[in-house]
């Protein structure tokens, strides 16, 4: 799989999140944690636990950042 595939198939993962509703969505992020984390140790369950809330921390802290930007940019203007 090439990159830009794999940019495309998130592209389209993303847009199907935004078309659950709020309770489809906790669901399945429900389902799918609890599925995965069954069969884990407890410390694979922290790392792996861990690493997700990294990675979310990253794509909020990136839209803050634009979100910040752009409002002082519309406000200069």
């Amino acid at each position: 799989m090439d990159i830009n595939q794999a940019q495309t198939d998130i592209q389209n993962f993303a847009d199907y999140l935004l078309q659950l509703s709020p309770e489809e969505l906790t669901l399945l992020a429900f389902s799918l944690a609890y599925i995965l984390a069954h069969p884990l140790t407890v410390n694979q369950q922290n790392t792996i636990g861990n690493f997700v809330i990294l990675f979310g921390q990253v794509f909020l802290t990136m839209n803050a950042q634009q979100v910040y930007i752009n409002n002082t940019h519309t406000r200069h203007q």
